[in-house]
């Protein structure tokens, strides 16, 4: 009977054979290896860093979060946002980048900014301004339902 070993991809669990199945062509021991830098499907650049305990479930980590955290010296929260000042988002010097607290205060501020409805932006969406103010109108009614002062306000937003 063979003697168990750890899997040789680097996950650490115990295995018979050199991997368990299909972890042989994971990071760099896998046959597609770059070097540990990848464009994600959203434009950002990933980096593998499977020992950052933010990492994904791949070892990669974006790049412009491993930059402002060397920049503030500390791992940034998961709950913390990085906004790209050009919009290039493979731009990732440390000036192009302003961190937020919550993506919650990140999209409030490209909301007052005028960044989240761009002329380009609506073309791309398809959003025309009656549905802009349409959305706009329904997202107070449901702000003011969740605070129980619907009926109290209806008539002034009609």
């Amino acid at each position: 009977m063979k003697e168990m070993s750890q899997c040789e991809c680097g996950c650490g669990k115990e295995v018979k054979n050199r991997f368990i199945h299909g972890h042989n062509n994971r990071g760099k021991k896998g046959g597609n290896w770059k070097g540990g830098r990848t464009i994600h499907k959203a434009g950002y650049i990933q980096i593998y860093k499977p020992e950052h305990p933010n990492c994904d479930n791949k070892g990669y980590v974006m790049e412009h979060r491993l930059v402002m955290e060397e920049h503030l010296g500390r791992y940034l929260d998961p709950i913390e946002s990085i906004h790209h000042i050009n919009k290039i988002k493979s731009d990732n010097r440390i000036e192009n980048l302003m961190l937020f607290q919550s993506l919650s205060e990140h999209m409030k501020y490209e909301y007052l900014n005028g960044e989240m409805w761009t002329e380009e932006r609506k073309q791309k969406l398809g959003i025309t301004v009656k549905q802009l103010w349409t959305k706009e109108r329904k997202m107070k009614y449901a702000q003011l339902a969740k605070q129980n002062q619907f009926w109290k306000h209806s008539k002034n937003l009609q």
